[in-house]
C-alpha cells in the first residue's frame, strides 16, 4: 500500500516577537508533516510557541520564514481573502476560548464555516443538525452562546470545527476551561470524529493524559519539535 499523502506540512518555521528592543525567539527552523489520520499531541510549557505554531498552521499568523504547504498547495504568501476560504475548506479549529459570534445563535454560529467555504447548502444544514445530535445540543438550536455553559459552547465550537469535513482539525487546548467529566466528553467527541471523518488531529493540551492518547507524542522545546 502506498503511503499516506501529506496534508499538512511545515518547513522551517521560524518566528519572533520583538519586545522593547529585543527580539524574542519562538520557533526556529521548525518541521512537521500530518496525514490522513494521523493523531498527534504537543506539549509544552507556558510561553514556549504551541498557540504560535497552531495560528502559523492554520494561516492565522504569518512565519517570519519558512512555508506552509495545505494538500501540496503553499498557502504562506496567499492574500487573506483567499487563505480564508481555503482555510475554511481544509481545517477545523478548535480554540479554548471557543470564539463563537455572540449575535448568532447555535445554528447560525456553526453555518457561519460552511457559508466562508461556500458550502452553504442542504447537505450542509442537514450536517450542521446531525453534528448538534452528536454534540448533545439538538435541543438548543435557537440558543445564544451567553445563554450556554462553558461545556455547551465549546460543544458547539467542535461542531463549528467538522462542519466542512476538514481534512485536518487544530485544537489549541480544547478542554482547557472545562471541568474534569465535561472535559473527557468534549475529546472523546473530537477524536472520535476526526476518526470517522478520517481526519488528521493535532492537539495542543497541558494535559498530559489526554496527550498520551495520541499515536504521535510531541514536546515543544526550544523552538523545535521533539519526541515527548
Amino acid at each position: 500500500m502506498s503511503e499516506l499523502p501529506v496534508i499538512l506540512r511545515a518547513e522551517n518555521l521560524a518566528k519572533s516577537f520583538r519586545l522593547a528592543d529585543q527580539s524574542i525567539v519562538v520557533l526556529r527552523g521548525l518541521n512537521l508533516e500530518l496525514r490522513p489520520g494521523d493523531f498527534s499531541s504537543i506539549r509544552g510549557e507556558s510561553g514556549s510557541g504551541k498557540s504560535t505554531l497552531l495560528n502559523l498552521l492554520s494561516g492565522l499568523e504569518q512565519p517570519d520564514t519558512g512555508g506552509i504547504w495545505w494538500n501540496g498547495e503553499e498557502v504562506t504568501h496567499l492574500s487573506p481573502s483567499a487563505l480564508a476560504t481555503r482555510r475554511a475548506r481544509h481545517l477545523g479549529l478548535v480554540f479554548q476560548s471557543y470564539h463563537l459570534v455572540p449575535e448568532l445563535n447555535v445554528l447560525e454560529n456553526i453555518h457561519l464555516a460552511s457559508r466562508i467555504a461556500g458550502k452553504f447548502d442542504a447537505a450542509a444544514r442537514a450536517r450542521a443538525l446531525e453534528l448538534l445530535r452528536r454534540v448533545g445540543l439538538e435541543h438548543r438550536l435557537q440558543g445564544l452562546p451567553s445563554r450556554l455553559s462553558g461545556g455547551e459552547r465549546q460543544r458547539v465550537a467542535v461542531a463549528r470545527a467538522l462542519i466542512n469535513q476538514p481534512a485536518v482539525v487544530l485544537a489549541d487546548e480544547p478542554t482547557g476551561n472545562l471541568d474534569e467529566a465535561t472535559a473527557e466528553s468534549v475529546l472523546h467527541l473530537i477524536v472520535e470524529v476526526c476518526a470517522e471523518q478520517g481526519a488528521a488531529l493535532l492537539l495542543v493540551t497541558h494535559n498530559p493524559e489526554f496527550a498520551s492518547r495520541a499515536r504521535l507524542q510531541l514536546r515543544l522545546r526550544g523552538g523545535m519539535l521533539e519526541p515527548a
